[in-house]
């Protein structure tokens, strides 16, 4: 075998090795090499754990830590004594199956994830002629673990042996998170296979100090030849209690007095039989609204419903299926309800697995991505949108990892927000996601002012989504304006001073001519929309958490939030132009019509008009609502109504006249309310 090492900064030559079909898949180890007090390390220690969490089974890639040097608080004799095997001069130096040496790492994530991932292909590739098996557990202060090795094919290895590594995940130091730290490495075993068939069994026990977490412990076990140091094969030791969540979409809409259902797939990948405890709960419903008006609970398979705790025994391998369900008792009140469904192992408490959904009752489906870093940020346009009559089901990429495609595709539109985050969480997976729901059809808008600085290199959402050829990072700017005639921006001049976020971060960038700019500052492009393929997708390269709330019309939160949220439901083909009136009064048909919760209205106005006044009248010509009663510059304009009166109670449903008034003309059109 021949052993390869591969510098950053050195051109790498693959060799390629023929030799027979193994029967065995590999699980390839990745071994690290590296320090808390390394600088260059973390970026090496992200690019695998991204590559372990999001990319590899675990039983294609396992991976541990090795703490060395001796200002490393981790740092063991054992980890001492691996780099000392490895010869290891600099750090960060990782060995892939000891075959393939990366040492040092990119100063772009992706790119370094992309080194790592092609050796790991290519080594996944190479069958095995040997097979590893493990079970055992690991308890607060002991535990132990059983490997069977099985030769699956002519094992031409000369020194084979078994090690075994003992590795904690969430090891905090200095605010940072080490995860696959080695804690300790039990005795070796030479083993003796060779023909196929041959096989043995090894049995280690050790003991947990007290002061690690066993509940984040795992063991892994690999076989290296000694004379090559090659690891012939790998394998983590599945954990006793392993429980695991699936549904088949999180967001479902109804009508008056309807119900929700999602199916819930709760499987038990542990090695032992497990008790679990099932429960529900409402997190989130409209004031006023009690669990008992709009009801939870979920049921089994056999028929029966349950709205509390309940233990399910579940034995390995098995997965039992269960049926959230939320009814509308009410009838009468439009808004979101967001359910909590949870499985808690018995047999590791610390396991406990939650799946959220929402029922949006009467009013479109809408997901808004807290990816803000821990902070609270989305609060600001959970609000504006709840204020436009759109309520949002907020999913925190803190606490629930990164929405994926079934999340996305569970919800008619998807707003991302980053806030004061550096925008480097963002990764080509989540892009992968946005590409795929765009392309079926859905509505998508980004808010992130460095979204784009982020980025070293172009990515095809950016290139053919986005349609922004470049980019400037950092360039500033205290106020935004928007575009004339356009249906998002038109009108708008948004101050960004004295916001929660600092200004400092917004980018600029130049598109490729395709799409329509919506927001401009110091004579650059700051925002734009597309519509293409049946998809919308709107993006702002500058923080909506700065944009103001206590400004008039349009130029808050509010009619931003709302106009996007318009523009998701605009017909196709609506151009800006069309937006742009003659200069004299004219109302155009609200859209949608019928409608249901809000609609808009959109009209021009000639230069001169004076007062202009817009009210919506009920069928009987009975007053319902001033919508608009002042000057307005010349030009188009456009209001949402949500269906209330003037006292802001919701009005039934039934035909309503809008009326357009100046002191010379009136135009009035006819509007439908659907509930």
């Amino acid at each position: 075998m021949i052993r390869r090492t591969v510098m950053l900064g050195l051109l790498a030559v693959v060799l390629l090795t023929v030799g027979p079909a193994l029967a065995a898949d590999r699980c390839v180890l990745a071994e690290f090499l590296g320090g808390t007090w390394c600088g260059y390390c973390p970026e090496s220690q992200a690019a695998l754990e991204e590559l372990v969490d999001e990319e590899y089974a675990e039983t294609e890639l396992a991976y541990v830590y090795y703490h060395i040097g001796g200002a490393d608080p981790f740092r063991t004799t054992e980890s001492q004594a691996r780099a000392s095997w490895y010869s290891v001069g600099g750090v960060p130096h990782v060995e892939f199956d000891g075959v393939e040496t990366c040492i040092g790492n990119y100063e772009n994530l992706e790119l370094t994830k992309s080194w790592y991932r092609g050796i790991i292909d290519d080594r996944l590739a190479v069958a095995s002629p040997i097979e590893i098996r493990s079970s055992g557990q690991i308890g607060s202060t002991s535990g132990y673990v059983t490997a069977d090795f099985v030769a699956r094919d002519t094992v031409t290895y000369s020194q084979p042996r078994a090690q075994f590594l003992l590795v904690e995940n969430g090891c905090e130091h200095n605010s940072n998170i080490y995860h696959f730290t080695l804690r300790d490495m039990l005795a070796s075993e030479d083993l003796t296979l060779s023909s196929a068939g041959d096989s043995m069994q090894v049995t280690r026990n050790f003991t947990v100090d007290p002061s690690w977490e066993h509940g984040e412990m795992r063991l892994i076990v690999f076989v290296e030849d000694v004379d090559l140091k090659e690891i012939i094969q790998a394998n983590l030791m599945p954990p006793p209690y392993d429980l695991h969540i699936t549904s088949t979409h999180y967001a479902e809409e109804i009508d008056y007095s309807g119900m929700s259902e999602f199916t819930v797939y709760v499987e038990n990948r542990g090695t032992a039989t497990d008790t679990v405890t099932m429960d529900i709960a409402q997190l989130e419903l409209p004031d006023g609204v009690s669990e008992w008006d709009w009801f939870a609970q979920y049921c089994g398979t056999g028929g029966i419903c349950y709205f509390g705790p309940q233990d399910f025994a579940l034995a390995p391998g098995e997965i039992d299926t269960f049926y959230v369900e939320m009814g509308d008792y009410l009838g009468n009140v439009q808004g979101r309800a967001v359910t909590e469904f949870t499985a808690q192992s018995n047999g590791e408490p610390s396991i406990q697995l939650s799946q959220i959904y929402g029922t949006f009752v009467d009013v479109p489906s809408v997901l808004l991505v807290d990816d803000d870093g821990g902070a609270s940020h989305e609060t600001h346009l959970e609000t504006a949108l709840a204020d436009t009559g759109y309520p949002s089901m907020v999913w925190d990429t803190a606490v629930r990892g990164r929405p994926g495609q079934k999340v996305f595709d569970s919800f008619w539109a998807a707003l991302w927000t980053t806030g004061a985050a550096d925008g480097t969480s963002i990764t080509l997976a989540d892009e992968a996601v946005w590409a795929d729901y765009l392309d079926a059809g859905g509505n998508f808008f980004i808010a992130s002012m460095d979204y784009l600085s982020s980025r070293v290199a172009m990515t095809p959402f950016i290139e053919n989504y986005l349609h922004i050829d470049s980019w400037s990072s950092d360039v500033g700017g205290f106020s935004m304006s928007g575009i004339y005639g356009d249906q998002i921006s038109h009108d708008m001049t948004l101050g960004l001073s004295g916001g929660p976020i600092d200004n400092a971060g917004n980018d600029s960038f130049v598109t490729d001519g395709a799409p329509d700019v919506t927001f401009t500052s110091l004579g650059s492009s700051r925002g734009v929309k597309v519509e293409e393929n049946g998809h919308r997708v709107a993006f702002i390269a500058f923080p909506f958490e700065n944009v103001k709330t206590g400004e008039p019309a349009p130029n808050n939160q509010k009619s931003l939030a709302g106009r996007v949220m318009q523009w998701f439901q605009l017909p196709a083909g609506v151009e800006d132009d069309e937006l742009v009136g003659p200069a004299r009064l004219s109302l155009r048909q609200n859209t949608p019509n019928p409608f249901n919760p809000v609609t808009t209205i959109r009209f021009s106005v000639p230069s001169g008009a004076g007062r202009v006044s817009l009210d919506v009248y009920s069928v009987t010509g009975r007053h319902v609502a001033r919508l608009l009663g002042e000057e307005l510059s010349a030009g188009p304009h456009s209001i949402v109504w949500d269906g209330s009166d003037d006292l802001g109670r919701k009005v039934s449903s039934g035909i309503y006249f809008a009326r357009l008034s100046t002191d010379e003309k009136t135009q009035t059109i006819k509007m439908t309310l659907l509930k």
